[in-house]
């Protein structure tokens, strides 16, 4: 049941749900320090942009973030 549970979590309708992480959560995705994530994101042209919503909540789409990690950088 549980698994049943994650799988419906996962996929909303047949279309993959997309999951926001915070800052703190790029950083240990990429084995990175929090303020690597800022520089990243301003020094990195094709590193993904965080959506921001409210001025203190800022989150990255984990598939980009996944991508960008598994894509050779130049």
């Amino acid at each position: 049941m549980l698994k049943e549970k994650m799988m419906s979590n996962e996929r909303i309708s047949g279309v993959q749900a997309v999951r926001l992480i915070p800052a703190k959560t790029v950083a240990r995705i990429l084995n990175i320090n929090v303020r690597t994530v800022w520089k990243f994101m301003q020094n990195k042209p094709n590193f993904p942009q965080p959506l921001k919503r409210f001025p203190r909540y800022t989150r990255w789409n984990e598939a980009d973030i996944l991508n960008w990690r598994d894509t050779p950088q130049i």
